[in-house]
């Protein structure tokens, strides 16, 4: 189930959920974190209680970052355990390479990356150049951040980066079924103006300021994160937080309309048309 955000994603996969009887699986990254309710817009305990919710406060802000290897390790272990016992389950959330890490069982390398701790960047591209000239020769040479990961991969890994590129994915051993929601722009910039609102009528500085305060904390990447210990330094006013989280949570919409028309693998449906949606679904499986 993908989509931009503040598009309903939450309201069809508990419909779907109820229809088809089966649990719910979050690809929503900022969800991951028990701490981090309100922010996050994360159903509420209620809901949590009536419909089996998966990778749902998994872990702790103060604990050790949960990444993208470790969420494609455990869920690919549940669902192997899942499907022994159910034959559908729903996935849904906005953090798009965790959905894509899942549905196309991406081939991901892993690497611990290395500071760029050189004055010059023409160390790294000697290194790249003489590793693998393939990468060097289609590298842009002024992307800076592009050339010290490639070099990272390089440094960690031992193998060409051209080579790696070229490994496959591997298949799933289920069948994926992509649904896209959408709607016109405007109905989507007024949600996220809504659901903004309603953050900061729910108390988001409270939840977010005891975070901040901990030194403890391990890990804080929410949108608008800048924004917020601007806030708490009192650096901006809270009129000016509320406007600029609004501006980048438009901005990240964007970014996910982006990414999800490249995979032609979506099917797109009127975000309101949840019968429908289920049907399709339905005939699909029969």
């Amino acid at each position: 189930m993908v989509g931009p955000t503040c598009i309903g994603k939450t309201k069809l996969s508990l419909f779907l959920s109820k229809k088809f009887k089966s649990d719910i699986i979050s690809c929503d990254s900022q969800q991951f974190y028990k701490e981090i309710n309100i922010c996050n817009s994360k159903v509420n305990k209620n809901i949590l209680k009536k419909y089996h919710h998966h990778f749902i406060n998994i872990c702790s802000v103060y604990e050790k970052f949960f990444n993208i290897y470790l969420y494609k390790k455990k869920v690919f272990s549940f669902l192997n355990k899942y499907f022994k016992k159910k034959n559908i389950i729903i996935m849904v959330g906005g953090s798009m390479l965790y959905e894509k890490t899942i549905s196309n069982n991406l081939n991901l390398i892993k690497y611990n990356l290395i500071k760029n701790n050189k004055k010059d960047i023409s160390i790294y591209l000697e290194y790249i150049k003489r590793k693998d000239i393939k990468i060097y020769n289609t590298l842009d040479k002024n992307n800076i951040k592009k050339i010290i990961n490639y070099y990272n991969i390089l440094i960690n890994t031992k193998k060409k980066i051209s080579y790696l590129f070229k490994k496959k994915n591997k298949i799933n051993n289920f069948k994926v079924i992509k649904i896209g929601l959408y709607n016109k722009k405007k109905y989507i910039l007024n949600n996220i103006n809504n659901i903004v609102n309603l953050m900061f009528k729910n108390n988001v500085i409270f939840e977010m300021k005891k975070i901040f305060l901990n030194k403890k904390k391990k890990y804080i990447n929410c949108i608008g994160y800048k924004d917020l210990y601007f806030f708490f330094k009192k650096n901006i006013t809270l009129k000016q937080l509320i406007i600029n989280m609004k501006y980048k949570i438009k901005k990240y919409y964007k970014k996910q309309i982006t990414w999800y028309k490249k995979d032609l693998l979506i099917n797109w449906f009127y975000n309101n048309n949840f019968n429908y949606i289920y049907n399709y679904i339905y005939k699909y499986l029969i």
